[in-house]
């Protein structure tokens, strides 16, 4: 009898905390698609080391025209997503792209296909 009262505190405890633990983790960043757009946008440097063209030598900022398209890709939440399929487009040049959002407003990239067309 003992060794069941005994066993049965200890599985109690355990399970107390173990569920502040579980609180504790937090839910996934979810950024919305305009702010996707423009994280990709303000990231000179990252958009340099594609060396497709799309920022200025002479000012080192990204040249103007340079558009960013993208699409929640996954379950949204209240139209924020968690991924977006993204496009980065300079004429007839492209950069498709995968965007992870991260917490506090921070975000990684995952550079899928390039295209540098002429015409």
């Amino acid at each position: 009898m003992k060794v069941l009262i005994g066993t049965a505190a200890v599985l109690t405890v355990g399970a107390a905390l173990a569920l502040p633990a579980a609180a504790r983790s937090k839910p996934p960043a979810h950024h919305t698609q305009r702010q996707a757009e423009l994280n990709l946008l303000r990231a000179k440097r990252m958009i340099a080391r594609w060396h497709v063209g799309f920022v200025d030598p002479s000012t080192g900022l990204v040249r103007s025209s340079t558009r960013a398209s993208c699409r929640g890709h996954g379950r949204g939440v209240g139209g924020r997503y968690t991924l977006f399929d993204c496009t980065v487009a300079h004429g007839s040049r492209k950069v498709v792209l995968l965007y992870v959002a991260q917490r506090h407003n921070g975000f990684s990239v995952k550079v899928g296909r390039v295209s540098r067309s002429s015409g």
